[in-house]
């Protein structure tokens, strides 16, 4: 469970992040393969979230480029 200010920066850039994984199947591809790539090697939450933090960011960055 996420709990998150109603229109805080957060909650908008999570909303983004998920337009953007539904607009966009080579991202969502990528952003899966990351996931799957975070389970095989994490081991919790934390670990979990940072292993494809990067990938998150690089996918949000992209977006703000036009890139994707």
């Amino acid at each position: 469970m996420h709990v998150l200010e109603t229109q805080g920066t957060e909650w908008r850039r999570r909303l983004r992040f998920r337009d953007i994984l539904i607009a966009n199947d080579s991202q969502r591809h990528r952003y899966v393969a990351a996931k799957r790539a975070a389970t095989a090697v994490a081991n919790g939450w934390g670990e979990h979230t940072r292993a494809k933090s990067s990938v998150v960011a690089e996918i949000l960055e992209e977006s703000d480029n036009g890139i994707g």
